[in-house]
């Protein structure tokens, strides 16, 4: 009876460490979180993708992109990403570039999945620059309770040490900086995606960040967008000349103006779902389905990027993966 005993203690303890050891790589993956991969869009520009997906603790709220660029004496960061983790983690990937400093951080707008992770960086030393609109904001309702339910739906990524940042910087229109002997135009393009949207331009790369004026794969988020404003905003950032263009969320646009000039294309920056619904036949150019643009549930593939953005849902009726809102 001793002996079997003894073998039932030592298969269960065996059969414990086995589930250990296998649970083990799950957990850490978990804790790793998703994969961030350095994408390269010009000699010195770079780019992160993240998921197309409601940020959650498993995701450590990477639902946004951010950029980078090397200068000659520092790194200027685009974007802060939705969690200090997230900044850790892109500072780590910027690491494999070069050991420059982290001089800045440019704000293209202040969502909550784009400015968790700016204490990171403040801590680094990065100066903020962000446009004067986003004061409001930072002193909002809003703005504490967003933060507040998020130290919740996003721990641990967000927690009771997690603040929101104020930008060392606020400017109030059109904005040369030269940083580390590059230029970078920042033009206020707002109101239009927010109040305070910013688009950064780096001419020596002919790189535009265009932060969530545009999406790739999804449709915006819009609780308290100027569609009017957003349809100006497109033809002056189409007035660059742009080789890529960084987007908000999703993949960058390496051929913007041939993208944007293409109303039936279904690889465009403005790609929705309705339009992936709208894909060509394999017999024919001519879309399946081209009703007038007449209603949001419709299929737009005939028109153009501006009456496109002009038929977005309001309320969010289509959105399929909607981005945290503010």
């Amino acid at each position: 009876m001793t002996t079997l005993v003894s073998h039932l203690r030592h298969g269960a303890l065996a059969l414990a460490l086995l589930l250990q050891a296998w649970a083990w790589p799950v957990q850490a993956a978990e804790a790793d979180g998703p994969a961030m991969k350095v994408e390269q869009v010009g000699p010195h520009s770079y780019y992160v993708q993240g998921l197309s997906a409601l940020g959650s603790s498993k995701n450590q709220n990477f639902i946004s992109n951010a950029g980078f660029v090397v200068t000659p004496e520092s790194v200027v960061v685009i974007d802060a990403l939705g969690s200090p983790k997230l900044a850790e983690r892109l500072t780590a990937e910027i690491r494999k570039i070069t050991p420059l400093p982290i001089s800045d951080v440019i704000l293209t707008h202040y969502h909550a999945d784009h400015i968790y992770g700016l204490q990171f960086f403040k801590a680094l030393g990065a100066r903020i620059t962000a446009h004067v609109a986003a004061k409001e904001y930072m002193q909002s309702d809003t703005a504490r309770l967003r933060l507040q339910a998020s130290r919740t739906d996003l721990a641990p990524w967000i927690d009771d040490k997690t603040e929101l940042v104020a930008a060392d910087t606020w400017i109030d229109g059109p904005t040369s900086l030269k940083i580390g002997g590059m230029l970078f135009e920042l033009d206020h393009v707002g109101p239009s995606h927010t109040p305070e949207d910013l688009t950064i331009y780096v001419p020596s790369e002919r790189v535009l960040f265009a932060g969530d004026l545009f999406f790739n794969g999804r449709l915006p988020f819009v609780g308290k967008a100027n569609s009017s404003q957003w349809i100006k905003s497109l033809e002056l950032m189409l007035a660059h000349d742009s080789a890529a263009v960084v987007l908000g969320h999703g993949s960058a646009s390496t051929d913007p103006k041939k993208t944007s000039a293409s109303p039936a294309t279904t690889s465009s920056s403005c790609e929705a779902p309705w339009e992936r619904r709208c894909k060509t036949s394999p017999r024919s150019k001519k879309p399946t389905n081209r009703p007038t643009v007449k209603s949001s549930n419709t299929c737009p593939c005939s028109a153009s990027p501006h009456e496109r953005l002009q038929h977005l849902p309001v309320d969010g009726s289509q959105v399929e993966a909607p981005e945290n809102k503010r």
